[in-house]
């Protein structure tokens, strides 16, 4: 008979490979304590305290987005972090300056105009819950906001003076004005004793795909005109960089402008692996541990994928992991093995 715990976890989806908003948080374990020093949470905190320009550098899979989300979307901090998306834009959005200056006006805008319209009530509430982490073994949560719906913005009368002052100016401007009308909302924020920050973290996505039209051209106007307009602005700028993007024209066009590169970087063995499973595990029960539900000889499976076919994603290994339980289910096996892993990853082959 299949394990119940097996059970439980597959309906709480407690390996889901792509976790969003408070689960993406719940699911996060930091790269700092899984390796003992501190180059990529704590660096990226610290180079945002002093409103850099900080590029993420990293594969597709390898937690760009997660460690984004954790850093900047953390509740009661003093970062006024908003999310950009970049990826579903029109070329024109994320290739010319004005137009992307407006996009990111538009963003801003989008979001004080949802917040004022909460009470003050709810919006008291809302922030006593956003301050609290809740802390139990193996898991820290977060409840509420983040980057998808700052708290920043709850704030006083923040979000109906954002909004005041957008719609003063909603009318045809020329491309000056429309990047100095950015430059003053950033420092409306920052009035309020927060530190604007904007994370692109959808960019790593312009990838050139076998019979897509090239992106080239895109991502090199991306990183020189944009990213050069936004370097200009008084606040801090987190860029995902896809490891393929370092050798093109485009991105070396733009390292003059980025103060810091943040490698999110690679676990070294499988202790790692079993770390993170083990986290999984604990957010759907706090009792139980990574060993019961995946032997000694899974977690070596998982480790090899992830440190070969797997190239490094975590994403893929979660997404295996979660077949693998299905499997196992299916099966009416009390453990997930290395010979489970192995059909999971073929299910993805």
């Amino acid at each position: 008979m299949a394990s119940d715990l097996i059970r439980r976890l597959i309906d709480a989806r407690a390996f889901n490979p792509t976790p969003i908003g408070d689960e993406l948080i719940e699911f996060y374990v930091p790269f700092d304590d899984l390796l003992g020093n501190e180059h990529t949470e704590a660096a990226l905190t610290q180079a945002m305290s002093t409103s850099a320009r900080a590029a993420i550098v990293g594969p597709s899979g390898f937690g760009k987005s997660s460690l984004c989300e954790w850093v900047l979307g953390a509740p009661g901090s003093a970062f006024a972090a908003t999310r950009v998306p970049v990826a579903i834009e029109r070329d024109e959005t994320v290739t010319d300056p004005q137009a992307f200056a407006q996009h990111v006006i538009r963003i801003v805008s989008k979001q004080a105009n949802e917040t004022a319209l909460i009470s003050k009530s709810d919006r008291d509430a809302i922030l006593r819950g956003s301050g609290d982490r809740i802390v139990r073994p193996g898991r820290q949560v977060t409840k509420r906001t983040g980057l998808g719906f700052p708290d920043w913005l709850l704030k006083g009368e923040l979000a109906r003076e954002v909004t005041d002052y957008v719609e003063s100016i909603d009318q045809p401007r020329s491309a000056t004005t429309i990047v100095e009308a950015l430059a003053y909302l950033i420092d409306l924020i920052a009035y309020h004793g927060l530190r604007p920050v904007f994370v692109i973290d959808d960019s790593d996505s312009w990838l050139n795909i076998e019979g897509v039209r090239d992106r080239t051209a895109l991502v090199t106007d991306f990183f020189g005109r944009v990213l050069r307009m936004m370097a200009e602005l008084p606040c801090g700028l987190v860029v995902a960089v896809h490891t393929e993007y370092l050798g093109t024209p485009g991105f070396r066009q733009a390292e003059g402008f980025l103060d810091r590169r943040i490698d999110v970087p690679e676990l070294p063995d499988q202790d790692g692996i079993a770390r993170l499973v083990d986290h999984r595990i604990r957010t759907c029960d706090d009792s139980a541990g990574c060993r019961d539900v995946f032997d000694a000889s899974a977690i070596h499976a998982l480790f090899s994928y992830y440190d070969g076919a797997g190239s490094g994603s975590l994403r893929k290994v979660m997404q295996t992991a979660q077949t693998a339980l299905h499997l196992a289910d299916d099966a009416d096996a009390e453990l997930v093995t290395a010979q489970t892993i192995e059909s999971a990853i073929a299910e993805w082959s």
